[in-house]
């Protein structure tokens, strides 16, 4: 969760108004204490599972009395109804169950109905907040002395709140401000727990469509929570970043301060920048967004094609924009590692893609691990499709627009005819391989609501 700047915190497809709670209590910004214990996450969880799975099915009863547009208008009702269900308690509840939350709404309508992503979005950007007293208790446990003592000035507001802590700006004692990332009391305790949980909620209300893959989903999302707990190896991460980038003037990453950090507070340099939204709402050219969209597509191939590690949580609340296309990366608790092995198979992967050696690039795939040997006849055709739709921006030696194909309906679709058929059965990807394609398809979301513009050919091969 980063540090940010405040200003147009609304982008243009943001509701005028925050929506509200079934009792008109407004969701976003609130001072809320958040439940830690298991028994008490299960209760919450189970209500809401409850509330969700029955207000579908008394609309499926409502619906046989009522003609077709009545029951289209029904039916986004109680999406929207539902969204704000699932917004209040998952803000409320924070930890894995708001990550999901989350990662559902960065999806948009591509996943989920639009009246769900458009609700669950004040997720990304004005989740509850916990009491500064809390907070402060945190820092003083965590640091040895209280923020009044270890900082110059320390706001009590927070300047974002997200699933695992919240940001506050402070100011060092030399005059530096920096941004404090305080992570909530307990909440490391409530991951495993709460995953299981939420996945049969989701699943029993009809939430999910079922051609998404979520059982891989869900794995990946354990592995990255329980690796974003721990603060002190995010301050490795962000050092290990700032080095590889610190000759790019296209990328920025804040300084840690290790003296004020710990497993469980980090202190780093405050990064002025915009969220995506608030870059879109000034109109900026379209220079602006393809200097910043070849950026991002460059640290994808440089990061995983040349450095064998990837920062792995794509989400579009972990980068900030400066009106010149430089590009603010945040949040490196999910820093994923590669096998020196994987990423040379992979590297030839895409080398036959480019070059249309499709028998050579199922020897490559069955070499990783992608399927057995007896079931290529099933998987082979899978995979050539897969591999077609994740290189569509990068097939041809020309100007490419993210935005262009509908890569990600296309996705769904094939997923949902693959599972039809049994052929995605017969592929059996390597764990690594999750991590990889989460971030890709992230970074997909983010190019092409920038529209971005560019040669990406051209770019993926000075990586091969």
């Amino acid at each position: 969760m980063p540090p940010r700047s405040r200003p147009d915190p609304a982008g243009p497809d943001e509701p005028a108004a925050a929506p509200s709670g079934e009792g008109g209590t407004p969701l976003g910004r609130q001072e809320r204490e958040i439940p830690t214990s298991r028994v008490g996450r299960f209760v919450r969880l189970a209500t809401l599972g409850t509330q969700v799975s029955g207000s579908y099915l008394g609309r499926s009863v409502r619906g046989l009395f009522q003609d077709e547009p009545s029951r289209a208008q029904a039916l986004a009702d109680t999406h929207v109804r539902n969204a704000v269900r699932m917004a209040e308690t998952l803000g409320h509840m924070k930890g894995a169950v708001m990550k999901l939350g989350q990662m559902v709404s960065m999806a948009g309508d591509a996943v989920v109905p639009k009246e769900l992503a458009s609700v669950l979005k004040v997720l990304q950007a004005e989740a509850p907040y916990l009491p500064w007293p809390r907070i402060r208790e945190q820092v003083e446990r965590e640091l040895g002395a209280s923020p009044e003592a270890l900082f110059a000035s320390f706001e009590t507001e927070p300047a974002a709140a997200a699933s695992l802590g919240q940001v506050h700006r402070a100011v060092l004692r030399d005059g530096r401000p920096v941004a404090v990332k305080v992570q909530y009391p307990g909440i490391d305790r409530t991951i495993r727990s709460d995953l299981g949980n939420v996945k049969s909620m989701m699943k029993a209300g009809g939430m999910l469509p079922t051609e998404v893959d979520f059982d891989a989903l869900f794995a990946e999302l354990e592995t990255m929570l329980l690796s974003e707990v721990d603060y002190l190896r995010e301050v490795g991460n962000m050092r290990a970043f700032r080095e590889r980038y610190a000759e790019d003037p296209r990328v920025i990453v804040p300084e840690p301060h290790p003296d004020l950090s710990s497993e469980r507070v980090l202190t780093m340099e405050w990064v002025d920048g915009l969220p995506l939204d608030a870059l879109l709402a000034r109109a900026p050219g379209r220079a602006v967004l393809d200097r910043a969209g070849g950026t991002i597509v460059d640290l994808l191939c440089d990061q995983f094609l040349s450095w064998e590690t990837l920062h792995a949580d794509p989400q579009g609340g972990n980068y900030l924009f400066r009106e010149d296309g430089t590009v603010v990366l945040l949040d490196f608790g999910c820093v994923k590692r590669f096998p020196p092995e994987f990423v040379a198979g992979y590297r030839e992967l895409l080398r036959c893609a480019l070059e249309g050696r499709r028998a050579e690039a199922l020897e490559v795939y069955e070499s990783l691990g992608f399927y057995r040997p007896s079931r290529r006849d099933v998987a082979a055709p899978f995979m050539v499709r897969v591999e077609r739709l994740f290189m569509a921006p990068f097939a041809e030696d020309r100007d490419y627009t993210f935005g262009e194909e509908d890569l990600v309906g296309m996705g769904i679709a094939l997923k949902a005819e693959a599972l039809k058929s049994g052929a995605v059965f017969a592929v059996k990807p390597p764990r690594d391989v999750v991590f990889l394609h989460r971030t890709v398809i992230g970074a997909w979301f983010l190019l092409s609501r920038m529209g971005a513009r560019g040669n990406w050919h051209r770019v993926l091969r000075r990586y091969l």
